[in-house]
């Protein structure tokens, strides 16, 4: 018989967690109730948005990035990366491109909080 795409089931992992979803409105809430708590992304499965050859040595790559740039030009530097995905999502690697997106926006929005709590302003 014939497999057809009505007979293949898109499982969505979530990247914090572990907790596999079939359902992708979950999968996507789970991830956005995570990064809202600040919690780490679990590394235990193989990971393609954020893999482990940028985590290997004493001090992550993103780390070294932002320790070698000023506030405003690691800020601008993530923005660029999250329009590079979003602008090669439908001819590269499609919803994987957007989930490295998410990451950096994710760490966007944690630099912003970050400059935004010592200022006493309500997020």
């Amino acid at each position: 018989m014939k497999s057809t795409n009505t007979d293949i089931k898109k499982v969505y992992t979530c990247a914090y967690c572990n907790t596999e979803y079939d359902n992708e409105h979950l999968f996507i809430a789970c991830g956005q109730m995570h990064a809202k708590n600040g919690d780490k992304i679990s590394f235990s499965k193989k990971d393609n948005i954020n893999p482990s050859h940028y985590k290997s040595g004493e001090i992550e790559c993103i780390d070294a990035i932002k320790s070698s740039m000023t506030k405003d030009e690691f800020q601008g530097a993530l923005k660029a990366n999250i329009l590079k995905y979003i602008w090669r999502f439908p001819k590269k690697k499609g919803i994987e491109d957007l989930f490295k997106a998410q990451w950096y926006l994710n760490c966007l929005i944690s630099e912003c909080e970050n400059d935004l709590s010592g200022k006493n302003i309500e997020i």
